[in-house]
């Protein structure tokens, strides 16, 4: 399984707006990443005293390990767990 298979099968499985793999010392992390916008959110921005929203990404890892099977295999229990 490829880095771009792992990530397309996620984002259709998961249902994020956006997946990305990194890897750091030979390990491998999985962040899934959602389209938020702070006027959705509780609580007001403020910039300069005025209130602002503004769109940004909110992301979580939600996997880690040395291969993209196990990757995925980490993404499949993370599905079944929500």
């Amino acid at each position: 399984m490829t880095r771009k298979q792992v990530i397309e099968q996620t984002k259709e499985l998961l249902g994020c707006d956006s997946a990305r793999i990194t890897k750091t010392l030979g390990k491998f992390f999985l962040i899934i990443e959602y389209n938020r916008n702070t006027k959705d959110d509780m609580g007001q921005w403020h910039k300069n005293g005025k209130p602002i929203d503004f769109d940004y990404m909110d992301g979580t890892i939600i996997a880690s390990g040395w291969t993209l099977g196990k990757i995925w295999e980490e993404v499949k229990q993370y599905k079944e767990g929500r």
